[in-house]
């Protein structure tokens, strides 16, 4: 059975490695998606020293304009690939209960993307890759991109606050976080790609 499930996360993660993982022209900080699309970055943080990692997600629409944020700590996370992998899985979660759709997920880990463009046959994060592909089968369109780091600052930084500020509380709010609306505002301002 578990042989079987592997097979499977191989075929998906071929055929789906194109759309799953696009790496967008290299461009000088968030872009906005296209009109009718949602763009949601999503980000992790994790501490070698501590239990705990953070997860952040903030969602905008064609004009730039915060939909929705979150900010959400997890425990036992083992390492920074555990951690990105269940925030992406979280903020996908969510997204689909919040009923949107036609989503672009942008994050700006290197060892998520690796994980899906080269997986390795027994790997410990194999359920939890699983996991992601099959929650984005409920989107009626969406896209997983690799951004550089530049590109997803503002999720970044929730997601450290809860790293570097022990702030642990977990929530979801509509709009943005009022401490990052100047970078939010200058974002919006960039025209669109």
């Amino acid at each position: 059975m578990e042989a079987e499930i592997w097979l499977n996360l191989q075929k998906l993660s071929n055929v789906e490695a194109a759309r799953a993982w696009l790496i967008p022209p290299s461009s000088s900080g968030w872009s906005k998606p296209l009109c009718g699309w949602t763009k949601c970055n999503v980000a992790a943080s994790w501490v070698s020293r501590s239990s705990k990692s953070g997860g952040a997600w903030i969602a905008r629409d064609n004009n730039g304009v915060a939909l929705i944020h979150s900010r959400r700590a997890f425990s036992n996370a083992q390492d920074p690939l555990t951690a990105a992998l269940i925030s992406l899985l979280w903020s996908i979660n969510d997204l689909r209960s919040l009923r949107m759709d036609k989503i672009i997920f942008e994050t700006s880990s290197y060892c998520l993307r690796d994980a899906f463009l080269h997986p390795v046959a027994n790997s410990p994060h194999r359920e939890l890759i699983t996991a992601i592909l099959n929650s984005l089968k409920g989107f009626v369109d969406w896209r997983v991109e690799h951004v550089v780091p530049d590109n997803n600052k503002v999720a970044s930084l929730i997601a450290t606050s809860v790293t570097k500020k022990h702030r642990y509380q977990s929530y979801v709010a509509s709009g943005a976080p009022s401490w990052l609306q100047a970078m939010l505002s200058q974002e919006a301002d960039v025209p669109q790609h």
